[in-house]
């Protein structure tokens, strides 16, 4: 195109305006100069399209660079989920087992514990004879002992459900003074 408007202002066909400054007015009509003017506007057009060739090149070449990074890092994250999930899942598994366990447990521990404390109530009411003030004494305490570790297979016992969300903890204001006296 530019070339073509050269030509025609080389031919006369279009006017020439002359840059005052720039180019000496006698010089558009130099077949020598147009030619160097041609030939430098060609390398110039040549050079900035192989510029900007290359420099696109370059740049969807490192696109796809960070592309494939970004998916190998997205694999590798996904590898690192999966493997936390399969993590959390045995212990999951691991937990529930061993909340069964402790039902299992706390409840074939109650039963007995329940029967002893009924037969120590059972002599301290004096059904199975008289009892003296020491023995008295000795079932009273073997009593409370008992009560304790029922009340604490009680709190195993509902550890499952407080897991399961089954039993749900109740805050209330209190008395420090009371608790105290």
């Amino acid at each position: 195109m530019v070339a073509l408007l050269v030509g025609l202002e080389y031919a006369e066909v279009i006017p020439h305006h002359n840059l005052t400054g720039f180019v000496m007015p006698d010089r558009y009509k130099d077949a020598s100069y147009i030619l160097a003017v041609l030939v430098a506007l060609a390398t110039i057009l040549y050079a900035t399209s192989y510029m900007a060739t290359a420099i696109s090149g370059e740049l969807r070449k490192r696109q796809r660079q960070v592309v494939q990074l970004r998916e190998s890092l997205l694999q590798e994250k996904t590898r690192e989920l999966e493997q936390s999930s399969r993590e959390i899942a045995k212990l999951e598994e691991g937990k529930n087992r061993f909340l069964s366990f402790l039902g299992i447990a706390a409840h074939d521990l109650k039963a007995p514990l329940a029967a002893i404390q009924s037969y120590i109530g059972v002599m301290l009411a004096g059904y199975t004879g008289e009892v003296n003030e020491r023995q008295k004494n000795m079932l009273q305490r073997s009593s409370y002992r008992i009560t304790e570790l029922l009340n604490l297979i009680s709190d195993l016992l509902d550890m499952p459900r407080i897991e399961t969300g089954q039993v749900v903890q109740e805050m209330k204001e209190v008395s420090l003074r009371q608790i105290v006296r």
